[in-house]
C-alpha cells in the first residue's frame, strides 16, 4: 500500500496490490532480472482484507508520526487469517519498476500529480 500525507492529514492510502512471485521467495532474481513475478494492481482479495489492510497502512504511518510517502508492506497468512507488517519503505522508489507510483497511479494520480503532491508536502 503507497501513503502519501503527513500524519493526521495522511490524504491517500492507495490501492492494493499483491505480489506473487512464480519462485519460492520474492528476491532480487525475481524482482528484477528473471521477470516473471505476478503483479495483482489491485489485489484480488475479499474487500474486507482489502480494508484492512488500507487501515492498518493508516495507523502505522500515523504511529510513526509519517510526513511526505511511503510504502507499507505485508504478508498475509490466509490460513490463520493473519496480516504481519513486512517493511515502511520511506523512501520508495520512481522507476518504471516501482510500485509506488504504479499503486497511486491506480488510485487515480498522474506521475506529474504524484510529484507535485509530494514537492507540496516538503518533505
Amino acid at each position: 500500500v503507497a501513503v502519501l500525507g503527513a500524519n493526521e492529514s495522511l490524504e491517500v492510502s492507495s490501492v492494493v496490490s499483491e505480489i506473487i512471485p512464480k519462485r519460492e521467495f520474492y528476491d532480487y532474481q525475481a524482482k528484477y532480472i528473471i521477470d516473471d513475478t505476478v503483479i495483482e494492481l489491485p489485489a484480488k482479495i475479499s474487500d474486507a482484507l482489502y480494508q484492512r489492510i488500507k487501515e492498518t497502512a493508516k495507523k502505522i504511518f500515523i504511529a510513526i508520526d509519517g510526513k511526505g510517502f511511503s510504502r507499507i508492506d505485508f504478508f498475509y497468512d490466509e490460513k490463520r487469517d493473519k496480516l504481519c507488517l513486512n517493511e515502511i519503505n520511506t523512501l520508495p522508489g520512481f522507476t518504471a519498476i516501482s510500485q509506488y507510483p504504479q499503486l497511486m497511479c491506480a488510485s487515480g494520480y498522474t506521475y506529474t500529480e504524484l510529484i507535485e503532491k509530494i514537492l507540496e508536502l516538503q518533505v
